[in-house]
């Protein structure tokens, strides 16, 4: 290893930390291409430390707050566990659902989130179109496939697609490098709240009376999308789709466990 990788790899492992709690801020934004396998891998793991005491703590505080919310506004309590409800929809398939929340959500998810702050217009216009694709109805199950229902989301990925990319892919109008500090921080601040605001869907039945409760209740998958835009950005999105994964074999794992006992 050359004396430029093993000084970055020693500012790896003193500045994850304070990285992490300042990079937005600071808008720094270094991709650091000459980083070991080994030193990226520890940008993910103490970022996932930071994360899970993060997310730890934010946890208790909402069920604290859940337990609450039905005398106050006669309501069932807004948490549940999403795993159960998903075992129970697909008739306890451990496997199918470990494919579902540990690899294939973490690639959805991160490449419409976190692959667009390349800011290249080809992810740009990937992550655009299949965010489109799913809040046009697009679903993952045989029976929708059999029913025709996917060809207008398909169709309306595409024309997205197709906007965007012409758009963007045309030099005199759009150019990465031309683009300011101050709107790559919106756009990544954006894509933090896109994804929190997301997961707002994890807690249906939806009850509208309580509407301003919900930004409330993603807090934690906010702070997560903070963790993964900062590992995107230092290491590459394959990274942040595998701090992904891990964040949530986590809970995975310990439904499980508790499931078999």
């Amino acid at each position: 290893m050359n004396e430029v990788s093993i000084e970055q790899s020693n500012r790896v492992k003193q500045s994850v930390t304070s990285d992490l709690l300042s990079y937005l801020s600071k808008c720094r934004f270094e991709y650091w291409p000459a980083l070991s396998f080994g030193a990226r891998l520890r940008i993910v793991i103490k970022s996932y430390a930071v994360m899970f005491m993060g997310l730890f703590i934010s946890s208790l505080l909402l069920k604290a707050i859940d337990s609450y919310v039905p005398a106050l506004f006669h309501v069932p309590p807004l948490m549940h566990n999403d795993i159960a409800r998903l075992m129970q929809s697909m008739h306890g398939s451990a496997l199918t659902v470990f494919l579902i929340v540990c690899i294939g959500a973490p690639v959805l998810e991160e490449t419409i989130c976190r692959l667009p702050l390349s800011f290249k217009p080809r992810h740009i216009s990937l992550g655009l179109s299949l965010a489109a694709l799913f809040a046009s109805g697009f679903k993952l199950k045989p029976e929708y496939f059999m029913s025709g229902n996917f060809v207008v989301p398909l169709l309306i990925a595409s024309s997205v697609y197709g906007i965007v990319q012409t758009y963007l892919g045309n030099p005199d109008r759009y150019a990465a490098e031309r683009l300011s500090l101050n709107t790559k921080r919106g756009f990544i601040i954006f894509s933090i709240l896109l994804f929190g605001f997301m997961h707002i869907t994890n807690y249906q039945p939806l009850h509208y009376q309580v509407w301003f409760l919900y930004p409330l209740y993603v807090m934690p998958q906010i702070l997560m999308g903070w963790c993964l835009s900062y590992v995107r950005l230092r290491n590459g999105v394959a990274y942040s789709m595998l701090l992904h994964g891990l964040t949530n074999s986590v809970p995975f794992l310990v439904f499980l466990i508790g499931h078999h006992h």
